[in-house]
């Protein structure tokens, strides 16, 4: 077998040129050896990439999803907190004015309670006197009437006492329980009163020897 001749400078030449051509081709080729891998990570790098961005997105949505329903629910807090507020202002007013209406009754309940008892004082007043005027006509003419003709004259007078004292008893229990009907009830306590001064006279009269009033008296 022939060997090159180094020392021929064609031969030498060619020789150079080819090893430098096989080094380039070996750079080359491992730069795209180099680049496909990295084009396999960016690949893979871009997917994940897409990826997470595909998650936060969702994410996104969700959050967004989510806070429109509070927006709602806070929204319908809010009213339903008003709706409280304005109910429970009403039921203060009512309340007020039901204080308002109750002191107003009670005042008016006892100043009718207070005008009854000044009634009842007055009337108790008129009837001590009328009992004394009686007394004191019934000793004038006690030695010229017999005791059983006193009875008889005194016995419609004395019931009607009794009735008068009952009804003004009654009256006073119904003040006691309510105040409704009182001014009518004093009004018929003083027709009472009135018509025993009447009868008062009649018996005054009657007493001092008027036959006519007495016989009057007797069918009372």
């Amino acid at each position: 077998m022939e060997f090159l001749d180094l020392n021929n400078p064609v031969i030498l030449g060619l020789a150079i040129s080819g090893l430098v051509l096989l080094m380039i081709a070996a750079y080359f080729w491992s730069l795209q050896r180099q680049g496909s891998r990295d084009l396999q990570i960016l690949t893979e790098a871009n997917s994940d990439i897409a990826t997470d961005l595909a998650l936060a997105r969702q994410g996104q949505e969700q959050l967004q999803k989510l806070n429109e329903e509070l927006k709602i629910s806070f929204s319908d807090e809010q009213q339903s907190s008003r709706d409280f507020n304005e109910k429970l202002h009403s039921a203060e007013k009512t309340i007020q004015t039901l204080r308002i209406e109750q002191q107003k009754d009670q005042e008016f309940n006892e100043k009718r309670l207070q005008q009854f008892e000044e009634s009842k004082k007055q009337l108790k007043i008129e009837f001590e006197n009328l009992a004394g005027k009686i007394l004191d006509e019934k000793a004038k003419v006690l030695g010229e009437t017999s005791q059983s003709s006193i009875d008889s004259l005194l016995k419609p007078f004395r019931e009607q006492i009794e009735g008068f004292q009952k009804r003004v008893n009654e009256v006073h229990t119904e003040s006691v329980k309510g105040n409704a009907s009182l001014e009518s009830e004093i009004k018929k306590v003083l027709d009472i009163g009135l018509k025993m001064s009447k009868d008062a006279d009649n018996l005054t009269s009657a007493l001092k020897g008027d036959s006519q009033k007495r016989g009057g008296w007797g069918e009372a």
